[in-house]
């Protein structure tokens, strides 16, 4: 069961690769920025596999879309993450 979950998730990426992915969707973030997420808490979920933390595309997709602000019509407006409108 669990090997039919993974598969569902797809490749992982490495924290240099998941870092370069979410770069070219337009969140600049290097492999450093991810390490002190996940110390902190505040990033994407992530694995590990002998000691080396890895990324599931699936998983820094969601993430990315929590951090993205929905668009607003001025700057006092509250900001609502893309995630927010989706849930309603």
């Amino acid at each position: 069961m669990f090997r039919d979950e993974l598969e569902q998730l797809g490749p992982m990426l490495t924290r240099k690769e998941a870092a370069r992915y979410l770069t070219q969707r337009g969140l600049q973030v290097a492999p450093q920025t991810l390490a002190r997420k996940f110390c902190e808490g505040t990033g994407p979920l992530c694995a590990t596999v002998n000691a080396r933390a890895m990324y599931f595309r699936r998983h820094l997709d969601d993430w990315f879309a929590e951090q993205v602000a929905a668009p607003r019509r001025s700057s006092s407006a509250p900001k609502r993450s893309l995630a927010e409108l989706a849930d309603g």
